[in-house]
């Protein structure tokens, strides 16, 4: 198993994720753990793996959502037919998205 190069996070609030890919209409998801340099995403959608996607992600008390970019690096079935998708962004975090990660 490889070593995760970023700290990782789990959300004490609701972080709100809307994931946008050419191909398919917008999904919708919650963050399940997230780092400098990626996430792992409950959502309503399948995605391939390699799949470059745009999430836009909504934390408690901002009033926009921050758009990142990022590639499907993984991607599960829940039991209860939802799905569990690894998202790694292209560029790490920048510097209000990684205050909003360690403060959400």
């Amino acid at each position: 198993m490889r070593e995760r190069s970023t700290e990782r996070f789990s959300p004490r609030s609701a972080v709100t994720a809307a994931i946008e890919e050419f191909e398919h209409p917008r999904s919708f998801g919650v963050v399940a753990n997230i780092s400098d340099g990626g996430a792992c995403i409950h959502t309503n959608a399948s995605f391939p793996v390699g799949e470059g996607v745009v999430v836009r992600l909504s934390f408690r008390g901002e009033e926009q959502p921050i758009a990142v970019e990022g590639y499907i690096i993984w991607t599960n079935e829940d039991p209860d037919q939802a799905y569990r998708v690894g998202v790694q962004w292209i560029q790490p975090a920048g510097s209000r998205l990684r205050r909003l990660i360690r403060d959400c």
